[in-house]
């Protein structure tokens, strides 16, 4: 890929929410949600599909009134390219070559709540979310509920005894 990197965000399926400094990206197709800290989100607005790495850092280092360097928003644009965040998938091999580590290293510590964090979770599917995101075999008396509240699950179908959930009291 050509050194002049022009990153362009996805805008289709997404449902973006914004809650304090962070801003929450969920992405309807992939079932997936992201949460961005201010600087990530920052990054990944000015992904317009023209400007640079260089020149949405000098827009972010007027916007959020810091210092924000080229190696910053590189390393934003390596972490939204990874997470699917970016309409061209994969960022150029100096970007995705920078770590965290470097990252903090060169910035010192009170540069830290400075850098950009993309957090990936899965999002439960409506079946799941449902039950509590476990898939339970349909067939195990043991996750079965009673008829009675007050017997222990599996003894009305299983005729009594232990279940993996309730053992029986040794006596």
């Amino acid at each position: 890929m050509n050194e002049r990197y022009i990153p362009n965000r996805l805008t289709q399926d997404l449902a973006i929410q914004q809650v304090g400094d962070e801003t929450l990206v969920y992405d309807e197709r992939r079932h997936m949600a992201f949460c961005l800290n201010r600087v990530a989100a920052a990054v990944w607005q000015e992904c317009n599909g023209e400007l640079d790495a260089s020149r949405i850092a000098d827009r972010l280092t007027v916007k959020l009134a810091h210092p924000i360097s080229r190696e910053v928003v590189d390393f934003a644009l390596a972490q939204l390219s990874r997470d699917g965040l970016l309409q061209i998938p994969a960022a150029p091999a100096s970007v995705a070559a920078i770590s965290r580590r470097s990252l903090m290293a060169r910035a010192g510590a009170g540069a830290v709540m400075m850098l950009p964090v993309v957090a990936a979770i899965m999002a439960p599917r409506a079946a799941q979310a449902y039950n509590g995101g476990v898939d339970l075999p349909l067939d195990d008396p043991s996750h079965e509920i009673p008829a009675d509240p007050g017997e222990p699950v599996g003894s009305s179908h299983s005729g009594g005894g232990s279940s993996p959930l309730f053992p029986e009291d040794p006596k």
